[in-house]
This record gives structure tokens, sequence and C-alpha cells, in this order.
């Protein structure tokens, strides 16, 4: 479709609506519309209440992980308000036991940012969305994440020195609070389908959470066995926690100086693995595997950003 341009004024240039859309969303002379400039096309939607996304579910003999996974897949699509029907009272848990349904969609709800149950029945359960004018934008809740991470690896390196289990073992709560972040951003970018650089945004988040995830399974690990970690795998850790603030530095202030540092500590950090794996404690070895993970995900964090930076 296209629409020619207008002069109005010294230095205004309109363009007509389609008149089909105009009639579809009743707008009239006055009313005001959302206007993304942020990419290659200009944008024009409709006021956001006008155009909510609404969808209504069965979750009718799905089990508890099942139902968590439903409507996590929702959340992260972006739908406004979701309407879950299920016939069967009780569901067993992501541990196996029974429990009712409701409580469960609750507990599930209370993971998520933004959203909130507003009915509810003996069959059916209304969640809705309650961010509106009170949204993070991508790069707030992106810069948080980095920080909760980067926290997450300099106190676990801490703890696994000291080997303070109780320390190591609460590290996962600072993972889940990583986890209700990442479903947020996915959710913000697939409400604004037309933002910049939409894959390349929702593959740093991704990779993120993949970060996150390793970060917590390594303390777990080390506060499961009775044997500590050895000096050089310690000092492996600690370049490994630089290389990765330094990749959130990079992503604060994209330039050559970040890029130089990223590059040259994930070099040393994959040196000093490779040195130490061939003669290393079967612990050491676990460890070892677990940051050449973290590290492979930097490069590929390191390669968005470049891909971001350049446009």
């Amino acid at each position: 479709m296209k629409r020619k341009i207008i002069k109005l004024g010294t230095a205004t240039l309109v363009a007509s609506l389609p008149s089909k859309w105009v009639r579809q969303f009743n707008l009239k002379s006055g009313d005001y519309l959302e206007v993304d400039d942020s990419g290659p096309a200009l944008v024009l939607s409709a006021e956001k209440e006008r155009i909510s996304k609404r969808i209504e579910v069965d979750l009718t003999d799905l089990t508890g992980k099942n139902i968590f996974e439903y409507i996590l897949a929702l959340y992260k699509k972006g739908y406004d308000e979701i309407k879950l029907n299920f016939r069967n009272p009780e569901v067993e848990d992501l541990t196996g036991k029974k429990t009712k349904t409701i409580s469960l969609i609750q507990e599930y709800t209370d993971q998520l940012m933004g959203i909130e149950i507003i009915d509810q029945k003996e069959n059916y359960v209304v969640i809705k969305d309650f961010s509106k004018g009170i949204e993070m934008d991508y790069d707030q809740v992106i810069k948080r994440v980095f920080s909760i991470i980067n926290e997450m690896g300099i106190d676990s390196l801490k703890n696994i020195k000291s080997f303070d289990k109780a320390a190591l073992e609460s590290i996962r709560y600072r993972h889940n609070s990583v986890n209700k972040f990442i479903s947020y951003c996915i959710r913000l970018l697939n409400k604004n389908p037309h933002s910049a650089d939409l894959a390349t945004k929702s593959k740093i988040a991704e990779d993120l959470e993949e970060i996150s995830d390793v970060y917590s399974w390594i303390p777990k690990e080390v506060a499961g066995s009775k044997i500590k970690l050895t000096e050089h795998s310690i000092k492996v850790y600690s370049k490994v926690n630089e290389c990765f603030s330094a990749t959130f530095d990079l992503y604060c202030v994209f330039n050559k100086e970040n890029i130089i540092k990223v590059d040259e500590l994930r070099k040393e950090s994959f040196s000093m693995i490779n040195a130490a794996m061939k003669n290393a404690p079967k612990q050491d070895t676990i460890l070892y595997c677990r940051l050449s993970v973290i590290l492979n995900e930097i490069l590929n964090l390191y390669q968005f950003l470049v891909t971001i930076s350049l446009k």
C-alpha cells in the first residue's frame, strides 16, 4: 500500500491513514496513535488498550510442568489477558505431588512480572497484564540481568573458596530472578514486534539465561561434593568472572578498548583451561567444562553486540 506525502504549512509533511484501518479501530480526529520510529520502518498503531491481545486455552489433563510451560509461553508471547480453563480440580506439581490446579496456576503467575489473577472460579482462571505505564524498557532489564549474573559469579567464587555450602545453595534464588527478568524481556520484545534488532535482542536474552543456568549449576555441584576445588581451578573461575564482567562493560559502552579486553580475557581463560584439563581431578574437570560453556556464550554475546552496534 502506498500513500502520497503532502506538505502542510512550511515544514510539516503528512500522509493519510487507510480508511479500512481507521474504521476497524474506530479512530477519529483527536485520537492518539502509538508511533515507533526505532527501526527502518515507521510503525503506527492504535492505542494499546484497543489492540490488547487476549486468548483462551484449555489446560484439562495437562501436568503441572505442562501448565507452567503453557503459561510461560503465553506470557512471553505478549498476551494481555489469558483465560485458563480446566476440568480437573487437582494436578501433579513439578515434584509429582497432587495439588489444587488453581493454587498451582497462582504459584506460576507469581513468578512472572507485571501480571495478576483478576478472576477465578472452580474451573477457570483469568490472568491480566497490569504493567501498563510502569514498564521497564529492554535495555534496563538486560543491564539488571547482567548485574545479577555478575554478582552470582563473584559471590559463588567467594563461597567456593570458603566452602560455605549454605551460601552456595542460596545462589539459585538469584538465578530465579534472572529467569523472571529474561521472560519479561522476551515479552517486551514480542509486544513490540517492529522494534529494531528484534531477533538479535532475543538471542542476547537467551544467551544470558544460558550463562545464568551454568552459574547456578556450579555452586550446587560444589556444595554437593566433599572435595574442594584446586587453587588453579579457582584462578580459572576468577578469570572467567573477569571476562563476563568485561562483557557487561562492553554492553554498556561498546568501544575498541572493551572489545579487546573481552577477547583477551576469553583467550586467557581458555588457555588456562586447556593447560590444566589433561591431569585435572574429576571435580576440576567438571568445573572447566561448565566454564567453557560460559566462555562460548560470551563469544555469542560479543557477536550479537557487534551486530547491533554496526547498525
